[in-house]
């Protein structure tokens, strides 16, 4: 929830974090200012690698990836963006695009919520055997 306080020449708020941000006044009337109280969805988004030993299981993973995600508690697929599709043969692994939002704006029940999402991907794709890409440096 965004709190605002005016002051001469900016305004201070509370971010999610509950931090102060101060914003000066020619920032808070031309930018456009979100107040995160009033989201009645969280977004979910990663970009997962896994290495290219899944390709031939990448279908499979995916589909398993989508529906273990869409049986989590607090997932709107109907009207919000739920998607997990391959997008591409990267540097280091396969590329494979999540986005989910989850209900609410609570943001400790988002962190919770977002880590069962990443529990329950990670348990799919360690129960196909396969496994994430890690860059590694030369």
């Amino acid at each position: 929830m965004l709190h605002f306080h005016f002051l001469v020449s900016i305004w201070r708020c509370f971010t999610i974090h509950f931090q102060v941000s101060t914003i000066p006044n020619a920032k808070f009337v031309s930018n456009t200012i979100s107040n995160l109280s009033r989201r009645s969805h969280n977004a979910f988004r990663e970009t997962l690698y896994l290495n290219y030993d899944a390709v031939p299981k990448m279908e499979t993973i995916v589909d398993d990836i989508r529906e273990a995600l869409s049986e989590l508690p607090g997932v709107e697929r109907n009207t919000r963006l739920f998607f997990v599709y391959a997008k591409s043969f990267g540097e280091f692994g396969v590329e494979i695009e999540v986005a989910v939002h989850f209900k609410g704006n609570n943001p400790i029940g988002f962190r919770k919520r977002r880590q069962a999402a990443l529990v329950a991907i990670a348990d799919v794709v360690q129960g196909h055997g396969a496994s994430f890409a890690i860059r590694r440096k030369l």
